[in-house]
């Protein structure tokens, strides 16, 4: 008997060409040994192996049959497959799908012979036993597939590979792009702002990843430009799938601008202000107040020029705008008004007059000239004299007696203050006078005297109101008696 490996073919040859020997004690040449080859009867769960059953007999020359000889040659199945294409390892770019093709066609690659017949490749290959690489919805992962190649026998042999579904491929824009936000009404936004106002969210929108997965953006750069009165915001971003694979320098744009004016408030002034003390103005200020969404500036307007405070007001009324104007030009505006008056009056002195005057020469007045004056906060001051409700001018012709001047000085802004003072004149001129010419006469005839007439002397003064009166004598048209009247 022979027990040989099925795939020694040598073996199982030299096996099958084996004869018994025979003898016989009267037969000396017993070579006529006839061999009954047996069918191979394979083994149970194992077609390789089995036995195959040989057998010869021998007859003598008188005739006689041995005995059946048997030779039983025992072939066995012990030696695993081996492969002739080993599994190995496969990485493939990701399709998105999981790359179904691609993972059949791998797993249908690897095959093994056996030395006694065929051999079978299976494998434990799952789809749960996928592991993605790069989170859930990332068709990116791996798996690893045990093989194993078995013969007829079950002799076998395994092998691990790993399948790896890589994503090296950017996201990319598949759809309608985000545009940014427009007519956002604020002031122009400062870097954090802007920074803080990304969307991530709606800066992936219309990118996609061919591997599947949350594709995200992170902002590289907030780019600022513009004012209050039209800015915008410039976002530089990378887009990143699920593996880390980046698309740079995307960007989408936000722009505003400001279009809310201003609340002013303007200041509640009293009715009225006086003048600074000794001063022909008022050094006033005022504050208008605002409310805005941005920054903004508070003008100052006396008509049409611009007024900054502390000011100094004249006397008269005065209306003042205020208006706030914000860094994009939207304005509110207010006004109050006030009077600037002037409560201090000037301070006049009257002139000290001389003891008396007297009359001009051959005049019946003295004339003279006067000058009170005054002080007063502001310039303008104007003095005028009266006598009683005369309004008179120096230099003035003073008559003879006693003479009360009035002098009122008038601000400009009509405030007044007065005095007055005496002027005395005195007539230190006597009136001259002339006399007739003496007269010499005879008596009337049976008189003892004569009726004398004779002109009335004359005279002259420097004022009017002069008389004649006679002290001694008899008056003209009288009895004179004889001799010398005076």
């Amino acid at each position: 008997d022979r027990t040989i490996e099925c795939s020694d073919a040598d073996a199982i040859a030299t096996a099958q060409a084996l004869y018994p020997i025979a003898s016989d004690n009267c037969d000396a040449d017993v070579r006529n040994i006839v061999k009954v080859n047996g069918a191979f009867l394979p083994a149970e769960g194992c077609p390789n192996a089995g036995t195959y059953t040989n057998t010869w007999t021998v007859t003598d020359d008188c005739g006689n049959v041995s005995a059946v000889y048997t030779q039983v040659i025992t072939l066995t199945d012990n030696t695993v497959p081996a492969w002739s294409t080993k599994p190995a390892d496969l990485t493939v770019e990701c399709d998105g799908a999981g790359n179904e093709e691609d993972l059949e066609d791998w797993l249908d690659s690897f095959s093994g012979t056996d030395n006694c017949g065929t051999a079978e490749v299976t494998h434990n290959y799952t789809v749960e036993d996928f592991v993605s690489s790069c989170g859930e919805g990332s068709k990116a992962g791996s798996v690893t597939v045990m093989f194993t190649l078995t013969d007829a026998c079950g002799n076998d042999i395994t092998k691990e590979a790993i399948f790896t579904i890589e994503d090296t491929t950017a996201p990319a824009l598949t759809g309608t792009a985000y545009e940014g936000t427009s007519g956002t009404n604020s002031c122009t936004p400062t870097q954090a702002e802007a920074e803080g106002a990304f969307s991530a969210t709606d800066a992936v929108q219309g990118y996609t990843d061919v591997c599947g997965g949350e594709v995200t953006a992170e902002m590289t750069a907030a780019n600022v430009t513009g004012d209050d009165k039209a800015w915008t915001i410039t976002y530089t971003f990378t887009v990143k799938d699920a593996c880390g694979n980046e698309l740079p320098e995307q960007t989408y744009s936000n722009t505003g601008g400001d279009s809310e004016a201003p609340v002013i408030t303007c200041p509640t002034p009293n009715e009225t202000y006086p003048l600074d003390q000794g001063e022909d103005f008022a050094t006033l200020s005022f504050t208008a107040t605002a409310t805005d969404n941005c920054e903004y500036t508070i003008a100052y307007y006396l008509g049409e020029s611009v007024i900054t405070f502390p000011y100094q007001f004249a006397v008269g009324t005065y209306t003042i705008k205020a208006v706030a104007t914000d860094n994009a030009g939207n304005s509110d505006e207010c006004e109050f008004s006030f009077e600037v008056i002037d409560d201090q009056p000037p301070v006049i002195t009257c002139p000290v007059p001389e003891t008396s005057y007297n009359l001009d020469a051959e005049s019946c007045y003295s004339s003279q000239s006067f000058e009170a004056s005054a002080t007063d906060n502001a310039e303008g001051v104007t003095i005028k004299y009266y006598i009683g409700e005369t309004e008179i001018a120096f230099p003035y012709n003073f008559v003879v007696g006693t003479t009360t001047v009035k002098a009122i000085a008038t601000d400009v802004n009509g405030l007044t203050d007065e005095c007055e003072f005496e002027v005395v004149v005195v007539d230190n001129q006597n009136p001259s006078i002339t006399c007739p010419e003496d007269i010499s006469t005879y008596v009337d005839e049976g008189e003892c005297g004569a009726i004398v007439t004779f002109d009335e002397p004359s005279y002259n003064d420097n004022c009017e109101g002069a008389s004649i009166m006679m002290t001694a004598g008899l008056p003209s048209g009288s009895l004179f008696p004889v001799g010398l009247t005076t």
